[in-house]
């Protein structure tokens, strides 16, 4: 599966949370890969700077994926917000 999403180059990440009304405590879905293999993740945000995200990933493929905390650039996945 190949994801392929427009994002105005200079758009920031905390402008594109901003512009999708995500907020510290939601929990992001995206999916990147190709036709030979893909990754979806399910992230919950913990941190909304001006230029990074800081994240800790809950699931990966379905299945509980437990992770540190990390930044994370959210221009990779077309994300959508997911209710937990």
């Amino acid at each position: 599966m190949s994801v392929s999403f427009t994002r105005p180059s200079d758009e920031s990440e905390r402008d594109l949370c901003e512009r999708k009304g995500w907020k510290v405590g939601d929990f992001l879905e995206g999916t990147e890969g190709g036709p030979e293999w893909s990754i979806t993740a399910v992230i919950e945000l913990l941190y909304i700077g001006p230029h990074i995200v800081v994240a800790r990933q809950v699931e990966r493929n379905g299945s509980p994926y437990v992770t540190r905390e990390r930044s994370w650039t959210l221009m990779h996945r077309d994300w959508v917000k997911v209710i937990r």
